[in-house]
């Protein structure tokens, strides 16, 4: 936590304390997930007993999400596709999600976090416009010419390894809304307490 503290010199105390706790809640949370195929296995094995409602499509959020959307959609018998969500971190904490950017120009910011930083403005759009082209470049080698799936009238079930902040998952909901889902519904093996908030 010391070297956070140095690499975020313009940041005052009370926004360092909140960084600071964010980025404890993440290493736990990091910690957790070092192993996560027995909470995988539990989630397909809750989501095949209780499926959600309606024709439904598996959304996995790459990179960590993917694994876990595969065994869920395969326990599902559910088409499997990917929606390309980007955490927009906190310079120096990378980890501290200042927002995110989603498939189809969907972006969140967290004011939580925000409201702590010099310039936030200006910050996130700096960041975020770099997100927002490494968003593309993934987008374009994860699909490659496959077109996504249509999500109109369905549910989209989407799923990641794990919530930290929130604001990744967030970015989600609202690009698989955006893209027609008529439900959506987040499925995770872990998640913070921020998050769950």
């Amino acid at each position: 936590v010391k070297r956070a503290r140095t690499r975020l010199p313009a940041v005052g105390e009370g926004a360092f304390r909140l960084l600071a706790a964010i980025a404890v809640e993440h290493q736990a949370l990091t910690q957790r997930l070092s192993s996560p195929e027995p909470g995988m296995a539990r989630l397909a094995a809750e989501l095949r007993r209780r499926p959600p409602d309606g024709p439904l499509v598996v959304l996995g959020l790459p990179r960590g999400g993917v694994p876990v959307a595969a065994e869920i959609a395969d326990a599902l018998e559910a088409p499997l596709d990917v929606l390309v969500v980007r955490k927009v971190g906190v310079p120096g904490q990378p980890e501290v999600a200042m927002g995110a950017v989603a498939t189809g120009g969907v972006e969140v910011r967290n004011e939580a976090v925000l409201a702590h930083l010099p310039r936030a403005a200006a910050l996130f759009e700096r960041v975020a416009a770099r997100e927002r082209v490494e968003l593309a470049r993934r987008e374009a080698t994860y699909r490659g010419d496959r077109p996504p799936l249509q999500l109109a009238g369905r549910t989209a079930l989407l799923v990641d390894d794990g919530v930290a902040t929130g604001a990744t998952v967030r970015a989600a909901v609202v690009a698989a809304r955006a893209l027609g889902a008529s439900r959506v519904v987040v499925a995770v093996p872990v998640a913070s307490r921020e998050a769950l908030a």
